[in-house]
């Protein structure tokens, strides 16, 4: 309160005082006064467009915008900033995910298409335009795009793994792990790319070495769903159905809202016979 107060008293004699008026949009933003905070917001935009010297805050009205789900006034904010620092690294990181929030995946192609047009060694474009063709479900293109990424700057792993999902959607597994492997070469392994590397073994048929690296995934961390209903579905694959059921109960007790392991769970009781247990499990 003491804080709204003392900040409305400067704006009466300041109304254009960037940082007031910024600092005020936060203060909304922070006790939930959304439209309000969207209002000042936007008046500081203008402001600092207006005046170039407090281009340094452009960052905050991103951040501001983005914590309170204005993803396409954040977008247009952290598109300024790059104008003005094409080389800013975490706001082309920002804005990446923004547009992903935001669907505009047309947009957002035709943007990074244009920064790469200005800016062709500038892996982070190029990296955010495979992303937005891994949601857009244009495999190859990303493949593409992250080729271009790692030509560029080839101990970026975040590309590795992108590329590693392309190859996944496109059923290329032996390519997905390949492209997982390379990514060790430059950074420590965790416990989503080991996982990945055992369901791409598990849809090979090569199921020892599935198991194994379900288990290398739990090893760095035992709360990995998808680790434990993988070994599950593995061990069902190899006639151990009371063994499967112990993995998939496990999954479950870490993410019992997953529809997906009720429904394997549910598939396995009907096996075991326990037609009740699968009905409520359905």
């Amino acid at each position: 309160t003491e804080s709204f107060k003392y900040l409305d008293n400067i704006n009466q004699f300041y109304p254009n005082s960037v940082e007031i008026v910024l600092n005020l949009g936060k203060l909304y933003s922070v006790t939930d006064q959304f439209n309000t905070a969207i209002v000042f917001l936007d008046k500081a935009f203008s402001l600092i467009l207006a005046d170039a010297n407090y281009k340094e805050l452009l960052s905050d009205v991103a951040y501001e915008f983005l914590q309170i789900g204005q993803n396409k006034k954040a977008i247009t904010v952290m598109k300024k900033i790059l104008e003005f620092d094409p080389s800013n690294e975490s706001t082309m990181m920002e804005l990446g995910v923004a547009y992903h929030e935001t669907g505009e995946f047309k947009e957002a192609i035709s943007y990074f298409n244009g920064v790469i047009n200005d800016h062709p060694y500038s892996h982070l474009a190029w990296f955010n335009l495979g992303t937005i063709f891994n949601v857009n479900e244009n495999w190859n293109d990303a493949l593409f795009a992250f080729d271009m990424c790692l030509v560029i700057s080839e101990k970026f792993t975040a590309a590795h793994y992108g590329k590693a999902n392309s190859y996944i959607q496109l059923k290329e597994y032996q390519n997905a792990i390949d492209a997982f492997n390379e990514s060790f070469l430059y950074d420590h392994p965790h416990s989503y790319a080991y996982c990945s590397i055992g369901e791409c073994y598990e849809k090979l048929g090569d199921y020892s070495k599935a198991l194994l690296f379900y288990e290398k995934s739990l090893e760095i961390d035992d709360s990995q769903s998808d680790a434990w209903i993988g070994l599950g579905v593995v061990r069902d694959l190899k006639n151990q159905p009371q063994e499967a059921k112990k993995f998939i109960e496990k999954a479950i007790k870490i993410d019992p809202d997953n529809s997906e392991y009720w429904y394997i769970f549910a598939e396995l009781l009907l096996k075991l016979n326990s037609n009740k247990e699968a009905e409520k499990a359905f």
